[in-house]
């Protein structure tokens, strides 16, 4: 699967923690968000690292909550 065959907002961060079944980023502009990841989450290039900078597509659903969430469709 590639970014582009599907509709969906694109993020991109900075990788501050990894864990199981999410990552928090920041983005250039301060926003920290956490990045719910589940079995149909597809990555694409390298595994994210702490310290990273990840691109992450998603549905275009954010929540408001501190940090802020979305789900993960594409990883790179």
């Amino acid at each position: 699967m590639v970014a582009g065959q599907f509709d969906a907002v694109g993020l991109s961060g900075v990788v501050l923690e990894i864990a199981e079944d999410m990552l928090l980023i920041q983005t250039p502009d301060g926003l920290q968000v956490q990045v719910n990841l589940n079995a149909d989450t597809v990555f694409e290039g390298e595994a994210p690292a702490v310290g990273g900078f990840i691109h992450v597509f998603y549905n275009g659903m954010m929540t408001r909550s501190l940090p802020a969430q979305i789900n993960a469709q594409v990883v790179i």
